[in-house]
């Protein structure tokens, strides 16, 4: 804030008058200068206060850097062949630098176009899927996870989670291999509907009982139930067929 000009005159003349002058300063108001960080603080009384001089902005933390990855993310090794996840060229992967619900700091993040491939004992490697474009793999380490395995039959019924926690809910695939060939396995929510991969609750990981995958979906705020499916595997047609759904209070879920 800039002096007012009519406070400079009279003070310097009253100021050769020594018995004026304790009436000159006491009438003098506060007033403040800004200077760049410098900043002077005057009272009433015009007692001046040390300047306070702010704190240079601090640098910023570097952001996380990227680096170019062709790694395999995820992979099972059954005896007619291995199921791998990687990318279709080149991905990037970088450390989180601060915690969150969708990982810990210093978890790692890839993104890219990724590609589940099979690798028969026996044969040309199968492409058998890519994933989507906006597709995120985040894991703990670098090391690649080992997808879930189950059976129904004879088909080897393999599940690969990308991330390994989320703030709603777990990207889930399902992949089948049965007489040495491998190949994607979608689920047939209704005559009208079928889903390319599901959403379970992180923390609730899916499981298998008389017969039934059993899958608890994904949770967002405002919710009072989570929805819990029941599949039943159809061989021959190579898909997850839902036979109901359940609606669980999320308080007898979520502790």
């Amino acid at each position: 804030m800039n002096r007012k000009r009519n406070w400079i005159a009279p003070c310097a003349v009253i100021v050769v008058l020594a018995g004026l002058l304790a009436a000159c300063s006491g009438g003098n108001e506060a007033a403040t200068t800004n200077g760049g960080n410098m900043q002077e603080n005057h009272d009433a009384a015009g007692t001046v206060e040390t300047p306070v001089i702010a704190a240079a902005d601090e640098d910023p933390a570097p952001a996380p850097t990227e680096k170019e990855d062709d790694s395999v993310r995820a992979l099972f090794k059954l005896p007619s062949g291995q199921l791998s996840v990687k990318p279709v060229t080149k991905a990037v992967v970088q450390a989180f630098d601060a915690p969150s619900c969708y990982g810990a700091q210093n978890d790692l993040k890839w993104q890219g176009e990724y590609e589940a491939v099979w690798e028969p004992d026996k044969g040309d490697t199968v492409r058998i899927g890519t994933f989507p474009a906006d597709f995120e793999i985040v894991q703990q380490t670098d090391k690649p996870i080992t997808m879930q395995h189950f059976r129904f039959g004879d088909t080897d019924l393999l599940v690969y989670v990308p991330r390994y926690t989320d703030c709603h809910a777990l990207e889930t695939y399902f992949f089948g291999v049965q007489d040495g060939e491998a190949f994607p396995v979608p689920m047939v929510m209704s005559d009208k509907e079928t889903w390319p991969n599901i959403g379970q609750l992180p923390g609730h990981l899916l499981q298998v009982k008389n017969g039934e995958m059993i899958v608890t979906g994904g949770y967002a705020a405002g919710q009072d139930t989570i929805p819990v499916y029941y599949f039943r595997y159809d061989a021959a047609n190579r898909v997850l067929v839902l036979t109901k759904t359940e609606q669980a209070q999320v308080n007898a879920i979520i502790q």
